[in-house]
């Protein structure tokens, strides 16, 4: 008894019926799953699967923040509930709802719209669902003041569960466009790309990549942004002769990385933060950066198709290496020198700082006289 005082506050505590199937071991194991095991799975999901940096905070602060949300509102929900509303339902939204709160503060300045959608519906139900269960007529005057409390504890509650459940309109699509990489916020502008077409050069897109210019570009949403982003990047496509379709997506990279190419979805990703807060020139040189890796990577595949042979041409020298880079690419976190003078990221620096002149050229050039710029375009 001393050794396991536990087991004796479970038998003066429980009475389980003499034949009864349900035993005090089941009965820990279920209180276990619904107040710990449940819980623990689905925030280290979320942590290690779809975890995001809050903006303007570090990856070290915004860790702290998610887990404080979660030990004190996990806890005071747990505390709230348990006694007369042990369930799964309560479980799921008292995780929820910190995980909600965080997903929040992540997403509402990059889609405030939606949220002010969501939220003011979430409250109009909660106050309606409030107002319904404390204008119920009371029956037994003299326990009023306990009825009138227990009323209200039932309906707070029960908005905190609609809130949490309007809100999974938005916390679902943002953590399944995480999983399967899409991206928080996508260009809206096509990505087919017609190479021996004149609708994607320079000068028949002067009118919309003029908005790099910086008056223009701290005027433009994060959307707007993007999507002056995903005609240049179709420019670029046009220009060096890519025909497969590449996704222009905006999402939270990994610390001190402003840009990436997944060959294996074919999709150029601009972290959010340097979309939403640097300068025009930076951004454009990140996406421009992005595109030389698409092609690159393009003239690796047509390298490896072709026979040995071909491959000793001179036209395939920096090919074959760029080949031999892609295969042990050198990433900036292991070694920083290493991956700064890869042939593969100096060809790509070179590509861009030439591009971002030229890009510039022309939109001061069409800003000083539209009409002497569309004429010669």
């Amino acid at each position: 008894l001393v050794k396991n005082p536990c087991s004796v506050v479970i038998r003066l505590e429980i009475s389980v019926p003499e034949g009864d199937s349900y035993t005090v071991e089941s009965h820990i194991r279920n209180v276990l799953e619904i107040c710990f095991l449940n819980p623990v799975v689905l925030i280290y999901i979320y942590q290690f699967v779809c975890f995001a940096d809050i903006p303007g905070l570090t990856t070290f602060q915004s860790e702290i923040i998610y887990w404080l949300l979660m030990i004190v509102l996990i806890p005071l929900g747990t505390y709230i509930t348990f006694e007369k509303r042990r369930n799964y339902l309560s479980v799921i939204v008292n995780v929820l709802l910190p995980l909600e709160l965080y997903i929040a503060l992540t997403t509402f300045s990059y889609i405030p719209a939606v949220y002010h959608i969501v939220l003011p519906f979430a409250c109009g139900l909660s106050w309606l669902y409030f107002a319904m269960i404390i204008r119920q007529k009371i029956k037994q005057s003299r326990y009023a003041k306990e009825i009138i409390r227990n009323r209200i504890k039932h309906a707070l509650l029960g908005a905190r569960t609609i809130i949490v459940v309007c809100l999974l309109c938005i916390s679902i699509p943002v953590c399944v466009k995480s999983v399967l990489g899409q991206g928080l916020v996508s260009s809206n502008v096509e990505t087919k790309v017609e190479t021996e077409s004149d609708q994607w050069t320079l000068s028949n897109n002067i009118e919309v990549v003029a908005l790099l210019h910086e008056d223009n570009w701290k005027t433009l949403s994060l959307q707007e942004k993007l999507d002056v982003l995903g005609v240049c990047k179709n420019i670029e496509m046009n220009y060096l002769g890519i025909t497969q379709e590449i996704e222009l997506i905006a999402e939270d990279l990994e610390e001190g990385t402003l840009g990436s190419y997944k060959s294996s979805d074919n999709t150029i990703a601009i972290d959010i933060e340097h979309l939403k807060n640097d300068e025009p020139e930076l951004v454009l040189t990140s996406l421009t950066h992005e595109c030389k890796h698409v092609y690159d990577m393009a003239c690796v595949d047509l390298f490896n198709s072709i026979d040995d042979d071909a491959k000793k041409l001179r036209l395939f020298k920096n090919i074959a290496k760029f080949d031999e880079e892609f295969s042990n690419y050198i990433d900036g976190d292991e070694d920083e020198l290493g991956y700064y003078f890869q042939m593969v990221e100096v060809s790509a620096r070179q590509y861009s700082e030439q591009a971002v002149e030229e890009y510039f050229e022309a939109i001061n050039k069409y800003l000083e006289n539209p009409g002497d710029y569309k004429t010669e375009g």
